[in-house]
């Protein structure tokens, strides 16, 4: 009886704190940060994801309404539709008829990432991989404009992540 009281001792605590938070997962990664509510206005525009070719783009409006778009090279389709929303100041919310997303938002250089939580430790998993790929990169500047390594590393997980270069105001 012990034993048994023990054993579910031992797995009530594993399953209430044993989750590492997303603070502390994310925060553990050098170049990591948790979005605050400051960001807000700036997604406004849209996130994507792509491999310089097709991809698919979140279309965020600023009356609250998302359009979800297939783009290529030679067309692109609205494939879903509904509203966004914020939650907690650091999750976007996208709801549509087909499905609701809840994505974690991190920035990273020059980017914020849009993360769903199973992709978590993937992510944090493919900053880490990439980060020694570019590791022997060196910063550089076009046209006046810096590009640090970090800025390399970020790009390249655009293929994976959905994503939006701060700054970018169409959000393309």
């Amino acid at each position: 009886m012990k034993m048994e009281l023990s054993i579910i001792a031992l797995l009530f605590s594993m399953l209430t704190y044993g989750q590492a938070t997303k603070e502390i997962d994310f925060n553990n990664v050098d170049g990591l940060t948790i979005a605050d509510s400051a960001i807000w206005k700036n997604i406004v525009g849209g996130i994507y994801i792509s491999n310089g070719f097709t991809g698919y783009k979140f279309q965020l409006d600023s009356n609250m309404t998302f359009h979800k778009i297939d783009f290529g090279c030679m067309a692109s389709f609205k494939v879903d539709s509904g509203s966004w929303s914020i939650k907690n100041n650091h999750t976007l919310v996208l709801q549509s008829n087909k499905e609701t997303l809840y994505f974690d938002v991190v920035k990273f250089d020059n980017f914020y990432f849009f993360i769903l939580p199973e992709q978590r430790q993937k992510f944090i998993n493919d900053v880490e991989t990439t980060r020694v790929k570019f590791k022997k990169a060196k910063p550089f500047t076009i046209d006046g404009k810096a590009y640090s390594v970090n800025y390399m590393i970020g790009y390249a997980l655009v293929e994976k992540y959905y994503a939006k270069e701060i700054g970018d105001i169409a959000g393309i």
